[in-house]
């Protein structure tokens, strides 16, 4: 959906935690799980109202006692099913979103792996890795709506789902990561041509700093980073995250191998 139709009332200039809230009425309230039928007459069960209080107790909880990741996780495990994770998800990532502190976000990631580690079926971190991902991609459309959106609250809350997607993307088998990480270029060469380096390479260095180690879409984003860090227009403070970057990788820039989908986005 574009920028305009249904969330025309939103702008560039928004604050994030509106942004956010449009993306709950959009993709977080309108869903419903699916009905059973009764056994006797055939009708629809009553709709089982999700423990929104509930999950808003146990996040509560984690704000005030980070500590208590795995306990909490192991309650909230007993309260969340597939039909209303969506609903526990946005809490978390509200959370996260809202938060400067990364071992925050760490915190609220062991709490969904303990809430797996109790399931039959993991599902609470994959289903919300996806959400995290469509998030960045709503905040992110409204970052292309205005020449001045790049301001600072929407950059750092999006670098800072970024750092969270990352920390959830590590948990999940190749696999299960694959379909999210594998968007990462096709990010980079859309933040290249609509000119919102400055909003998507923070929350592209913070996703890759955590996945980049069990190996999934490595070669093409470092080397599009490693693109970017040459340009000779480069902001300051885009060179100082990617070359952060590969400091923390341990990762010398000359190795790395380029294909030109930078230069290309921006025409050159």
């Amino acid at each position: 959906m574009g920028a305009s139709g249904s969330k025309k009332e939103l702008t560039a200039e928004s604050h994030p935690h509106h942004l956010l809230q449009d993306f709950h009425d959009h993709h977080i309230a309108k869903k419903t799980p699916t009905p059973g039928f009764c056994c006797t007459c055939g009708a629809p069960p009553p709709a089982e109202k999700p423990p929104i209080d509930e999950f808003k107790t146990l996040i509560f909880a984690l704000s005030n006692a980070p500590g208590c990741a795995n306990l909490k996780g192991r309650e909230a495990a007993q309260l969340v099913t597939e039909d209303n994770v969506h609903h526990l998800a946005f809490m978390v990532i509200e959370r996260a979103a809202a938060t400067e502190r990364s071992e925050d976000r760490t915190t609220l990631a062991t709490f969904l792996d303990a809430i797996d580690s109790l399931q039959p079926i993991p599902f609470a971190i994959s289903k919300t890795s996806g959400l995290v991902m469509k998030a960045i991609d709503h905040l992110s459309e409204y970052a292309t709506c205005s020449p001045t959106a790049d301001d600072v609250k929407n950059r750092r809350t999006l670098a800072n789902l970024g750092d969270f997607a990352g920390k959830l993307l590590a948990k999940l088998d190749h696999h299960a990561a694959a379909p999210f990480t594998e968007r990462l270029p096709a990010m980079l060469e859309k933040a290249c041509k609509d000119g919102r380096l400055l909003t998507v390479v923070p929350l592209v260095c913070n996703i890759m700093q955590h996945i980049s180690s069990i190996g999934i879409g490595d070669d093409d984003v470092l080397g599009m980073l490693k693109e970017i860090v040459e340009l000779p227009t480069i902001r300051l403070q885009l060179e100082f995250d990617i070359v952060r970057l590969f400091k923390q990788l341990d990762i010398n820039i000359e190795t790395l191998r380029t294909t030109g989908r930078v230069r290309s986005s921006l025409g050159g």
